[in-house]
């Protein structure tokens, strides 16, 4: 299966099948003037067996034009017999552009040591050509590429892994098919492989608004998430687009949980329901600026897994 890499932050992802009626055109033109952050913190909680939310990581990031320029990372050691925070391992993220404003590399340090890389190439049209992605790990290989092939109606995606950096390259069996909307939405994802050869539902397939926010998706046939959403702007969403671009935010593989749909949708959640289970319970709370519109908080809870996010943004 694909491994999923989010360079800034881990975060839960959201997928959806209705939308707010509100006016689109004007909505998107509004948010892409007024959504400008210059720091972002989130923090992850999760619930302790009393019930209480402990903070397990947080991140903060430093931005400019909505490009994240530099993030610190909290990870916290908990001491579970009495909930009780014991140690704060902290390490440092920088992030390096070209001269067309598109990432190059991210590297995230602790001490001194790397602890884990990504290095981006382009090809003469700019176009995501490959990359590749160190992570340090005694257990695993540490070092996973992944080349992209362009045709007139997708994208094809092949991998190689590697334990050291001088050792060679093995081609992973999997390949990965991505298809996008003129608007640059990933509305079709496939996987194959011997991974995928027992089972016939090896495809992701996604619906959007007409402000690009997914509405709908349903994963490998066993997962459909419904969305709704707020007509206030999600920052979130503008600051993966202005560091990644949303398209190769899409081929690193974001987006896989019930939540990710923050990550790209330019509006702030109302809802989220996964169709096939009902019974797991999501909610949202968004502290609006009145001005502008943009959320400077929100809070996403995921009741199934006892975790909750917590996002905060400083705007320009």
């Amino acid at each position: 299966m694909q491994r999923n890499y989010f360079i800034v932050f881990l975060l839960l992802t959201f997928v959806i099948f209705q939308s707010c009626s509100s006016d689109d055109s004007e909505r998107t033109e509004t948010s892409n003037q007024n959504v400008k952050t210059s720091k972002w913190i989130s923090a992850t909680y999760r619930r302790n067996y009393d019930g209480s939310l402990q903070i397990s990581d947080s991140t903060v990031s430093y931005l400019k034009n909505n490009k994240i320029i530099e993030s610190v990372y909290h990870r916290y050691r908990v001491n579970y017999n009495n909930n009780q925070t014991v140690s704060v391992d902290i390490s440092n993220a920088s992030y390096q552009y070209n001269s067309d404003g598109k990432l190059v590399k991210s590297m995230r340090v602790q001490d001194d040591s790397v602890l884990a890389s990504l290095e981006f190439n382009y090809d003469e049209e700019g176009r995501l050509e490959s990359y590749v992605n160190f992570i340090e790990d005694d257990y695993d290989d540490n070092y996973y590429k992944s080349v992209f092939t362009y045709t007139q109606d997708a994208i094809y995606t092949s991998s190689f892994t590697k334990k050291d950096i001088d050792d060679e390259y093995i081609e992973n069996p999997e390949t990965y098919k991505y298809v996008f909307s003129e608007k640059g939405d990933l509305v079709y994802y496939e996987a194959n492989g011997p991974y995928y050869s027992d089972n016939d539902n090896n495809t992701v397939i996604s619906t959007y608004d007409d402000n690009s926010n997914k509405i709908s998706v349903n994963q490998f046939g066993n997962v459909e998430y419904v969305y709704i959403y707020t007509e206030y702007f999600n920052p979130e969403a503008f600051i993966y687009d202005a560091t990644f671009g949303k398209e190769v935010y899409n081929l690193l593989g974001g987006e896989t949980n019930a939540f990710a749909t923050r990550e790209t949708s330019k509006n702030v959640l109302q809802s989220v329901n996964d169709i096939l289970k009902p019974e797991e319970e999501y909610k949202i709370e968004a502290t609006i600026d009145e001005e502008t519109n943009v959320a400077t908080k929100i809070t996403y809870e995921d009741g199934y897994q006892n975790q909750v996010i917590v996002n905060e943004f400083i705007l320009e």
